[in-house]
């Protein structure tokens, strides 16, 4: 999968009704996501692209596959790949993330930039 395919398909996510105006200095947001796998499949490995405003931990059947991203600007965005396949069983199987949001309004002190827009990313697929 070449970067440029994914890049042009992919779309950040976020929660519902969020709205960063109370002040708060950051929250977590949960996000899940089940699909099934056959273990027939011959690919030795399973890439997907992960990246948050403002950080993650990914998980796959409750392991934990990744975190970041790294420090990023708003123009520079970074994001992992990360190979789930070892992380995959026969049938249903769930990918899942806990979000942190630093709120981008908050007055308070942090190294961590927040753009306007809240967001998360997971993009794999097999082509």
């Amino acid at each position: 999968m070449s970067p440029l395919s994914w890049t042009k398909s992919a779309q950040w996510i976020w929660a519902p009704n969020h709205h960063e105006e109370d002040n708060a200095p950051a929250r977590y947001f949960l996000f899940r996501k089940s699909f099934q796998w056959s273990l027939s499949s011959d690919l030795k490995e399973l890439p997907v692209h992960v990246s948050a405003d403002s950080r993650y931990r990914l998980y796959v059947n409750g392991h934990r596959a990744s975190f970041g991203p790294c420090k990023s600007y708003p123009e520079r965005w970074y994001y992992e790949t990360v190979d789930i396949r070892p992380y995959l069983v026969e049938g249903e199987n769930i990918i899942s993330a806990r979000v942190l949001r630093y709120s981008s309004v908050y007055a308070g002190s942090s190294s961590i930039i927040s753009t306007e827009l809240p967001g998360f990313l997971v993009h794999g697929g097999i082509e």
